[in-house]
């Protein structure tokens, strides 16, 4: 978003010299963010008296679960099992990253094949894009954010092309 508007920040009478992005800046806000955002989430979980516990879990019954092979009981229990990008079994994914990866990257990736229509796909499409990096998003059907409402995803292709995502 800043990456575009600084594009027209002259039209409002701005004089706005943009001399470049620092990507390991980005990164390090970034990742400050994440690790704060985590932290209000365990304390408020914490204030509500729930229990977290991180690892690989399975119900054992009702009001047992097995967390890495320890016993733990409770009246009530909730297993989250978050989400995870899904890597193709094709020639050549070895060499790909998944959105899991893409804040680990130290620099910026100067040239960047998108594969994926979904929302994070089009939304780092459009954050590579905006910083400047030159993008391709693919898909294996006829759009992105497909599972969306269709007007939303044409409009979103004409925008992103427009902005010169191919």
């Amino acid at each position: 978003h800043h990456a575009h508007s600084f594009h027209h920040v002259a039209d409002y009478g701005f004089d706005v010299e943009v001399k470049g992005h620092d990507w390991a800046e980005l990164k390090e806000r970034r990742d400050a963010y994440i690790k704060r955002l985590n932290g209000i989430y365990e304390n408020n979980l914490d204030k509500r008296g729930v229990t977290y516990l991180s690892g690989h879990a399975r119900f054992v019954d009702a009001h047992t679960v097995d967390i890495d092979g320890q016993k733990i009981e409770a009246d009530r229990i909730v297993i989250a099992t978050g989400g995870s990008p899904m890597v193709p079994d094709i020639p050549g994914a070895e060499h790909g990253i998944t959105s899991d990866d893409f804040f680990a990257l130290e620099e910026r990736p100067q040239r960047v094949i998108v594969a994926g229509s979904g929302y994070i796909a089009v939304e780092l499409a459009g954050v590579l894009n905006g910083l400047g990096s030159e993008v391709k998003v693919v898909v294996r059907k006829d759009g992105v954010l497909r599972s969306f409402d269709p007007l939303l995803g044409e409009q979103l292709m004409a925008a992103m092309e427009r902005n010169g995502i191919q």
